[in-house]
């Protein structure tokens, strides 16, 4: 029998490993209070709760448990980690020493014993009411995001900047990330949500949430909106995200509403030029001259303190004039790194003016809509 300050209860060491792992990412490094670099362990009613966070991202885990003991423990994530890790797959036994601040693993074979922290002293999850206003799928939501966050500025001053723009309308949802040279815009007619409005959540929030939600195979994640905090929720799994408050730029101004110079392109022939053209530039700049001509694309680049220069060749559907546009390697590497098709669109206009990417007619018709845009750099006459 339990003391008043004892619980006992017993798992799968294999299940609980697979969720203390799940959870342990939302811990950060440096925390900016020790009592962070712990997870909370909370039991009652058969289940056992785990919980971690940052301050700005809290998530929330839980499984059921043999035994009806009660009690709460914080306890170091990494020992805590690292042992569950090495252990075999096997029932084990978990108890709770609430008057000596310590917790006691005991698989078949051994015991261990690890030193913990007043739970008390841990952030409480901030409370969330009212109902979800969408739900989407984790596959979805996943895709989204990767398709999105790496355009995400990482510059924390600008904290709108560093993070992804979330817009829910009764028709759709639109996921944007800027960070001041480039946009991505993925928009989705899958997602209904029961009126308008916009939050945006900061990179290391966003990515633990694709994280903790998308390796559970395609499940509903609900988001319910209360305050300052977004609330996502997956069967037993949940996260609260703390949201940005400084306004978010009006990102459609940037997009040009029409560029009427269209060119097509083979997506791994135009990676593969620009990645050997990209060792030629100029480190600082990074960037590579486009050369358009009818049917044919011709890449430059030149870094002028070291005498090395690189000229490539690659044949396009283009029939408009003659235009030269100067573009960041890096970054138009990583926007054709995360467009889906094989082919990929790209409309221009003149040498200043901002060039639009999109995926091939085959992705066209489709609930979902990807955009891209990237600004030229100057080109030097």
């Amino acid at each position: 029998m339990n003391s008043p300050n004892q619980c006992t209860f017993s798992l799968s060491s294999g299940v609980l490993f697979k969720e203390v792992a799940a959870i342990s990412k939302v811990v950060n490094h440096h925390p900016m209070m020790p009592i962070l670099q712990n997870i909370l362990l909370r039991v009652g009613e058969q289940r056992l709760t785990l919980m971690a966070s940052d301050l700005t991202t809290t998530a929330r885990t839980t499984l059921p448990i043999s035994g009806s003991a009660s009690g709460e423990m914080a306890i170091p994530t990494t020992l805590f980690l690292e042992t569950l890790r090495h252990l075999p797959d096997q029932m084990i036994e978990i108890s709770i020493d609430m008057a000596r601040y310590t917790v006691e693993i005991k698989p078949k074979k051994g015991l261990y014993r690890i030193a913990c922290e007043n739970p008390d002293d841990f952030p409480l999850m901030p409370q969330v009411d009212g109902e979800p206003i969408f739900d989407i799928s984790s596959t979805l939501l996943k895709k989204a995001i990767k398709q999105s966050l790496f355009a995400a500025g990482k510059d924390e001053m600008r904290p709108a900047l560093a993070g992804v723009n979330l817009s829910f309308s009764e028709k759709e949802a639109r996921f944007v990330a800027i960070d001041g040279h480039r946009l991505v815009r993925y928009t989705t007619r899958q997602v209904r949500a029961k009126g308008r409005g916009q939050i945006t959540l900061g990179r290391r929030s966003i990515a633990l949430m694709t994280q903790f939600f998308g390796e559970e195979g395609q499940q509903e994640v609900a988001m319910t909106l209360s305050g300052r905090h977004a609330f996502f929720s997956m069967g037993d799994r949940a996260m609260t995200i703390a949201l940005i408050e400084e306004p978010y730029p009006d990102y459609e101004n940037i997009i040009p509403r029409e560029n009427p110079h269209r060119m097509v392109i083979d997506r791994k022939k135009l990676m593969a030029a620009v990645k050997i053209v990209g060792y030629y530039a100029n480190k600082t700049t990074a960037q590579i001259l486009f050369n358009l001509s009818q049917n044919q694309i011709e890449l430059c680049a030149e870094d002028l303190h070291f005498s090395n220069r690189a000229q490539n060749d690659v044949a396009c559907r283009y029939d408009g004039p003659d235009l030269t546009i100067g573009l960041n390697a890096t970054f138009l590497m990583e926007m054709l790194n995360h467009m889906p098709s094989e082919e990929v669109v790209i409309h221009l206009d003149t040498p200043k003016k901002a060039v639009i990417l999109e995926p091939d007619q085959a992705q066209k018709g489709s609930d979902d809509a990807l955009l891209m845009l990237i600004m030229p750099s100057q080109v030097k006459e």
